[in-house]
C-alpha cells in the first residue's frame, strides 16, 4: 500500500504524470492485484474513469481529458488509445515479482508521526526509493515498520549504511534489514510461537483425554475409589475345595510316585517326564 503523499510537483500536470509513473511502475503493478485483474479483463488496457476513482488522483483532477493530456506526454511509458479513454503501458516490466523481494527492506522502530516524506529524507543516504509500503492503524497513525524498495540492489552494504548512519541520531534505535533477514527473523518468530502453542495444545490434549477417561462407561471401574476396588488377591478365581476323601487319595498317589522314581526310564534333564 504506497501512499504518494510525499510527492510535490509545480502545476497539475505534473503531479498527474507522477502519479500515473507510479500506478504503471514496476514496483506497483507487481503488487497491485486490482490493476492486475484490470488489465488481465481489458485486454490490457485500463479505462481512465478507472484511473479517476484512485483518492490521490481523484483529489488532483476529475476531468479524464486532463489526464490524457498527461498520458501523451509519457509515450515512452504509456500508450493512450485513438479514443482516448484507455491506457496501457508500453514498456515492457524490467523486474519479476520475486525480483522485488531483491530490491526491499525492511525497518522497524519508526517514530509515530512517520510519514512517506519522512521515510523518504531518511532512506537519502542509500539512494533513490521506488516503493514504499508504510501499514497504518485503523486510526491511520503509523504501526512502526514498512517496507521500502530501493534502486539499488546491494541492500548488505545499505543496511549497514542506514544503520551507521542513524545509530546515533535515532532515538527510538532504528534498524534497517534485507527482506531475506527479515523472513528469516519472522520465520524464527513463528517457529517460537508455533512451538509454544504445541506445547499448550499437548497438555489440552491430556486433560481432554483425562477427561474422556473418567466419563467413558467402559472404563468407570478403573476410575472408582480405593476403598471400592475389588483387591487383586480377589480378582483371582478360587480353587474348589477338595473333599477329604480325595486330598487322602492324592497324598497315597504322591508317596507312591517317589517311590517309584527311581524305575522310570532317564528321558534327559532337558525333557519333563512323560507318561506313555
Amino acid at each position: 500500500f504506497f501512499e504518494e503523499d510525499g510527492m510535490e510537483a509545480s502545476s497539475n500536470l505534473e503531479k498527474i504524470q507522477e502519479l500515473l509513473k507510479f500506478y504503471f511502475s514496476d514496483s506497483n503493478l507487481l503488487r497491485s492485484k486490482f490493476l492486475q485483474k484490470i488489465i488481465h479483463e481489458n485486454d490490457s488496457w485500463v479505462p481512465i474513469e478507472v484511473i479517476l476513482t484512485f483518492n490521490k488522483l481523484k483529489e488532483i483532477t476529475e476531468d479524464p481529458k486532463e489526464v490524457a493530456d498527461a498520458i501523451a506526454t509519457l509515450s515512452d511509458l504509456l500508450e493512450l488509445s485513438e479514443d482516448r479513454t484507455k491506457l496501457r503501458r508500453s514498456a515492457p516490466l524490467e523486474k519479476t515479482g520475486s525480483d522485488l523481494k531483491k530490491y526491499t527492506v525492511y525497518v522497524e522502530n519508526l517514530p509515530p508521526n512517520t510519514t512517506i516524506d519522512t521515510l523518504m529524507e531518511l532512506f537519502k543516504p542509500a539512494g533513490e526509493v521506488s516503493f514504499i509500503n508504510l501499514p497504518r492503524n485503523e486510526d491511520h497513525t503509523p504501526q512502526g515498520w514498512a517496507f521500502v524498495e530501493l534502486k539499488d540492489q546491494n541492500l548488505k552494504e545499505v543496511c549497514a549504511k542506514m544503520n551507521a548512519f542513524h545509530r546515533d541520531t535515532n532515538p527510538t534505535g532504528l534498524r534497517v534489514m534485507s527482506w531475506w533477514d527479515w523472513n528469516q527473523y519472522r520465520l524464527r518468530y513463528a517457529e517460537l510461537v508455533e512451538g509454544k502453542s504445541e506445547v499448550k495444545a499437548r497438555k489440552t490434549a491430556k486433560q481432554i483425554q483425562k477427561m474422556d477417561i473418567s466419563t467413558s462407561p467402559s472404563k468407570t471401574s478403573s476410575n472408582r475409589d480405593a476403598s471400592e476396588k475389588p483387591s487383586k488377591r480377589s480378582e483371582k478365581p478360587k480353587k474348589p475345595t477338595k473333599k477329604p476323601e480325595q486330598r487322602e487319595k492324592d497324598r497315597s498317589k504322591d508317596e507312591m510316585e517317589e517311590t517309584n522314581v527311581d524305575m522310570k526310564p532317564d528321558r534327559g534333564p532337558s525333557r519333563p517326564w512323560i507318561d506313555p
